[in-house]
């Protein structure tokens, strides 16, 4: 618990230390990167996450995914529960407010089931090449991905400067398959399997 704690810590103060304008171009690179992804472009769900302080920013390929003609998905959290709800938007001007913690969210709700969903695009704190990712530690992605389909492909946008050797796993954590950064995307689970995480997908479903 502490070498988590320590390393959310040490990796969001070096993610915070970025100047926008470094930011807003490493996120472009990373969005140029997704787009050309043959995953990316088979997909025709796609859940997306609002980008919300240093994260990757994520507004710039929403947009780009809805003129495409995408099925975008974003995440509602219930605060109470500490779950996730996908809904669909269709404009993202018109679509979305600040919602939980100041972060966009759809202004009403069009419910998208899991199953239906054919990539999620995860945000995260810090990553190793394995998939394995620490968020901000309320597990709330992790619930929602045990609601899957196990084809569903998983993607994580990252710096670089978040990819560590190694991140600290707990049994109900979920790697993701890959990661885009600005410089390279990372090949870390075949695409059907989703780790650990995949058992405990199959034993809700039985």
């Amino acid at each position: 618990m502490l070498k988590k704690r320590s390393l959310r810590k040490d990796i969001l103060e070096q993610r915070n230390n970025q100047g926008s304008k470094e930011m807003m171009k490493k996120s472009k690179k990373i969005e140029e990167r997704l787009f050309e992804m043959t995953q990316f472009k088979e997909a025709w769900t796609i859940m997306f996450y609002a980008s919300f302080k240093s994260e990757v920013r994520t507004e710039s390929m929403i947009r780009k995914a809805l003129a495409l003609g995408k099925r975008v998905v974003l995440p509602i959290l219930e605060t109470q529960s500490g779950e996730l709800d996908a809904s669909r938007i269709q404009d993202f001007d018109q679509d979305l407010q600040p919602g939980a913690y100041g972060i966009l969210e759809p202004k009403q709700t069009q419910p998208v089931d899991a199953l239906e969903i054919d990539m999620v695009i995860l945000p995260g704190i810090v990553f190793d090449e394995r998939g394995h990712r620490l968020g901000y530690g309320g597990g709330c992605y992790d619930r929602f991905l045990n609601k899957i389909n196990p084809q569903t492909i998983l993607v994580g946008l990252a710096y670089e400067l978040q990819l560590v050797n190694e991140v600290p796993t707990a049994p109900h954590d979920i790697p993701v398959h890959k990661i885009v950064t600005e410089e390279r995307i990372i090949d870390c689970l075949p695409v059907g399997r989703h780790g650990k995480g995949e058992e405990i997908w199959r034993s809700s479903k039985s």
